[in-house]
Order: structure tokens, then C-alpha cells, then sequence
């Protein structure tokens, strides 16, 4: 039930009408660094696709968000 993360939290906010991130912003690649280090990936993996060239798997960075750990 809820995979070891911790639950029930509010992390950062916005300004008062919605518009503008206020404080501790949470980007794409932080959402995916989370679920990949939740899962037990090493975040600096690589793929190569089928034309042989090595892709980063987060292509543009990403920390996970410590407070769900």
C-alpha cells in the first residue's frame, strides 16, 4: 500500500490565483527522476536506440522529490 513513498503532503505552492509557481517548483524530469529511483534505476542510465546512438534516460535532468522518500 502506497510502495514506501509518504503520502499525504502537500509539496510547494502557488501564487494566490493559481498562475505562478510561488515556491518549491517540481519539474517533468523531477517526476520521472522519482519514479525511476523508485523503482530502483540508476538516474545517469542510457539506452541506445536501433540506429546504435546512446540516449540519456533523463534527457533533461531531473532530481527525485525527496519529500516522497
Amino acid at each position: 500500500m502506497g510502495g514506501g513513498l509518504r503520502h499525504a503532503q502537500v509539496i510547494g505552492s502557488s501564487e494566490k490565483d493559481g498562475g505562478q509557481i510561488k515556491d518549491r517548483p517540481v519539474t517533468p524530469g523531477d517526476l520521472a527522476a522519482t519514479v525511476y529511483r523508485h523503482f530502483g534505476m540508476p538516474l545517469d542510465l542510457t539506452y541506445q536506440d536501433p540506429t546504435g546512438r546512446l540516449h540519456n534516460l533523463l534527457p533533461f535532468g531531473g532530481d527525485p522529490v525527496r519529500e516522497l522518500f
